[in-house]
């Protein structure tokens, strides 16, 4: 069950990927790569990731350091404010989609912004300037969250999450063929590595 999950993530990930014409500056080896180093940081799961990613790269917009960016944000914010990290990168998709109404809305969660950054992001969007209103608006929400993710995937606060993702991912190894050389005894390996970091 576990690696057909894993499978299914792989080819969405990459359908979508090439659909979008890789807008988002990544191959979908990146991709992988960074679901897997997020979860390690983050203590959330690879697979949820690359949901998140999929939902990211429909907007077409963002891309590059802003693409992770957005990626880390959500992540905070379902620490924070609960949910899942799949819909809170939706909502950041769509504050960054237009950045004006977008600040608006992360607003009435994260709190008060300032009269002269609402004005700068209006103004940036006025006048096509959507990276820059963009990256204000990524600059309120990291001021806002302060990388709690993050902070949290360093901690012990999430320790039965890291054991959940460690078996989760064990079960993937094991659903791979007998051939393979990754394949379950390197599962179980990599299990145990991260259960005594768990536990340490």
């Amino acid at each position: 069950e576990a690696g057909r999950e894993a499978e299914i993530q792989n080819i969405k990930l990459n359908t979508v990927l090439q659909a979008s014409g890789m807008s988002a500056g990544f191959t979908g080896t990146q991709l992988n790569a960074m679901a897997e180093s997020l979860e390690k940081t983050l203590a959330i799961d690879s697979e949820k990731m690359k949901q998140a990613m999929v939902v990211l790269m429909k907007f077409g917009n963002v891309h590059g350091e802003t693409f992770t960016r957005v990626l880390k944000l959500a992540a905070d914010y379902t620490r924070l404010y609960g949910g899942d990290v799949v819909s809170a990168t939706n909502l950041f998709g769509r504050a960054l989609e237009a950045p004006d109404h977008g600040l608006q809305t992360l607003i009435r969660t994260l709190g008060r912004a300032s009269p002269e950054l609402q004005k700068a992001v209006k103004d940036f969007t006025a006048v096509g300037d959507t990276v820059r209103a963009m990256n204000l608006i990524l600059d309120f929400a990291e001021e806002n969250m302060v990388g709690v993710a993050e902070a949290m995937g360093k901690s012990g606060a999430v320790a039965s999450e890291r054991l959940s993702i460690s078996w989760h991912n064990l079960l993937k190894e094991m659903a791979k063929t007998p051939g393979d050389p990754s394949g379950a005894g390197g599962g179980i390996q990599n299990f145990g590595a991260n259960y005594l970091d768990v536990l340490t």
